[in-house]
């Protein structure tokens, strides 16, 4: 697998976008997670947090506090901002009206106007880093995402290898952390993604599943799998190469666990003084043959939580 470990960045011309979707429900969570990132990430950058419509004002008033300055976004004047570029994009503007999703499909693009990051607020950073903002590294990489352990998709198997709804995707696409370059969005194919009812379910993988097809027409990768992780029980992340853990589905749960979460720290004490650079891996094509029997082995095997 080929690594790519970036030289030093050249200064970007502005501080990255970074956006954050959140509900009311993940808050705890997010107040965590949020705060390392502000105390972890060494690129400038600004954040803004999309408001899905549930954020109380008790809640607005701790992530202020906690984070300093970040904009938080509420769900109207996230609407009146994207309203113009969405007058001719019906399918846009449908997908908005059912799903908060479109938040982070739709609306961080839109208001970044060029290179932009996202970061879920269950992505826990452990120390120091670089290389969320890929401006200047000269890579050419037009998205980069984190790197799933399992590919889920709203484009079923007919549709992804023959005949004319067939689409190019990579696996293992997950945009919970991600990166978008400048000219990498497509807000046109967006639209016909999303004007494809074959395309639309299930509903809770159709905003991955866009970027995955983002990703089948651009230069991507995913960001070094060891570096960006997932926390899995049986094992526990290397504290030299590790910078976040995203604590997705079942596993938020761990961010409850005092505990694990000293240890983690503990684990990670002696890294504090080196910044890490985020390293990236080529994105992984497969054909209608092992696509299959990587479906059939994935019902099969154990899933570790």
């Amino acid at each position: 697998m080929s690594r790519a470990t970036p030289p030093a960045p050249a200064p970007s011309p502005s501080p990255l976008p970074i956006f954050t979707l959140l509900c009311h429900r993940h808050v705890e969570w997010a107040l965590c997670c949020l705060r390392s990132l502000h105390a972890h990430l060494r690129d400038p950058f600004v954040h803004s947090l999309q408001d899905d419509g549930t954020l109380t004002d008790e809640d607005r008033a701790r992530l202020r506090e906690a984070l300093g300055d970040v904009s938080i976004l509420c769900r109207e004047e996230l609407d009146d901002r994207v309203a113009p570029a969405l007058r001719d994009k019906p399918n846009c503007r449908a997908y908005r009206e059912r799903q908060a999703f479109a938040l982070k499909l739709i609306d961080s693009a839109l208001l970044a106007d060029g290179a932009f990051a996202q970061c879920d607020g269950d992505i826990l950073f452990l120390r120091p880093a670089e290389g969320l903002d890929r401006r200047g590294l000269g890579g050419g990489e037009g998205f980069v995402f984190m790197k799933d352990n399992h590919t889920a998709y709203s484009v079923s198997y007919r549709n992804r290898h023959f005949g004319k709804g067939r689409i190019r995707l990579p696996q293992f696409v997950n945009a919970g952390f991600m990166y978008a370059g400048p000219g990498a969005y497509d807000l046109d194919f967006i639209e016909w993604f999303l004007g494809q009812d074959r395309y639309l379910s299930p509903t809770w993988v159709v905003e991955q599943t866009a970027w995955a097809a983002l990703a089948g027409r651009r230069p991507s990768r995913y960001f070094a799998p060891d570096q960006v992780a997932f926390p899995v029980p049986s094992r526990r992340p290397d504290p030299a190469r590790c910078v976040a853990l995203h604590f997705a589905g079942k596993t938020r749960a761990r961010l409850d666990d005092r505990g694990f979460l000293e240890q983690l720290e503990r684990d990670a004490r002696p890294y504090q003084g080196e910044v890490a650079r985020l390293e990236t891996v080529p994105t992984h094509f497969v054909g209608p043959v092992k696509d299959f029997c990587g479906r059939v082995y994935g019902r099969l095997s154990p899933k570790e939580t």
